[in-house]
């Protein structure tokens, strides 16, 4: 299989802005930022064997992927809770850890990486036999799996979206407790909106998703339909993944995927991982993965300019679908 994927350095002023602000090399992959790690294993990326009953969960990063992993899991175990009693780590493989999580890390989630390494070169891991695999990333539709992308598997993908004035926000607050970023929020807005974050642009990595929507083996989820009404996109979930749940199952389902369960929930809110890196990079630093988890935060969080800024890069990058906004999506 040939992979034909562009790889360029990012140089002049994106370049400077990236290390000043982010303090990590980043290259273009098909003209999205992403970490220079990724050069490694791109191609075993793009090559690597997909299984029909694979359940793939992808996203931007901060846009309720946390929260539809959970959902999409138990709603594909018939929603039995006891199954989700185990970290959701051991539950899905996360690929992007061989390249997003820093070099200094790489021996606390070394088993982590062998596993993604072994999924790569065989296609398999140890419990492949035991039923679908769950499995997530953030990396862009691209840049996916090319048996993922071309039809000849049945495997899945549920691709979850977000208000990009909340995603920003909420990657803001992760950058910063995690020791990647120290400037201004307004700051790290113009980065985001110029597409000079980790996977950016937002709107080409979006687009790429909206664009496969009607796709038989992809749901397109966004995060304020699973806020305003969880119960209808469990049952539009349940139906993608060809389940039957009843209202007396979905019910306590709701209960457990609410914000406040999710945030006490010790095999998902990333504890242990977040105090390391908080160790290694950002010792003096607050905060917790799970924040706010609110929509329209940005009312409150935007100044007039930045919002202004936001609504014009919006319509720039929908107007040639006839969108006004992200709502219409």
């Amino acid at each position: 299989m040939d992979v034909d994927i562009n790889i360029s350095n990012i140089d002049g002023e994106e370049g400077d802005l990236l290390r000043d602000n982010f303090k990590r090399p980043c290259a273009r992959f098909n003209g999205y930022v992403m970490f220079e790690e990724l050069k490694t294993y791109v191609d075993s990326l793009v090559k690597m064997n997909v299984r029909d009953d694979d359940i793939w969960v992808c996203s931007y990063p901060k846009t309720g992927t946390t929260w539809t992993q959970e959902m999409v899991y138990l709603v594909a175990n018939d929603a039995d809770l006891t199954k989700a009693q185990k970290p959701l780590n051991d539950r899905y493989v996360f690929l992007d850890k061989c390249f997003l999580i820093p070099q200094k890390m790489a021996s606390h989630i070394e088993s982590d990486i062998n596993r993604i390494k072994k999924l790569f070169s065989s296609g398999e891991l140890t419990e492949a036999d035991q039923g679908p695999r769950f499995i997530h990333t953030h990396v862009p539709y691209e840049l996916l799996p090319q048996k993922l992308r071309d039809g000849s598997t049945k495997a899945k993908i549920i691709y979850v979206v977000r208000n990009p004035r909340d995603t920003s926000i909420s990657a803001f607050h992760h950058q910063l407790m995690v020791g990647r970023y120290n400037g201004s929020l307004k700051n790290y807005g113009e980065l985001f909106m110029k597409g000079l974050v980790n996977y950016g642009p937002f709107w080409k990595h979006t687009l790429a998703y909206w664009n496969k929507r009607n796709d038989k083996n992809l749901l397109f989820l966004k995060y304020e339909d699973m806020k305003k009404d969880l119960p209808s996109v469990i049952r539009k979930t349940a139906t993608f993944l060809k389940k039957t749940l009843t209202d007396e199952q979905i019910g306590p389902l709701c209960e457990h995927l609410s914000f406040e369960s999710m945030k006490n929930n010790p095999y998902i809110n990333e504890k242990p991982l977040i105090k390391i890196l908080k160790s290694k990079f950002n010792p003096e630093g607050s905060g917790e993965f799970f924040r706010k988890g609110k929509s329209d935060q940005w009312k409150n969080d935007f100044d007039a300019e930045l919002i202004d800024r936001f609504d014009q890069w919006e319509h720039e990058n929908l107007k040639h679908l006839n969108l006004t906004s992200y709502k219409d999506l």
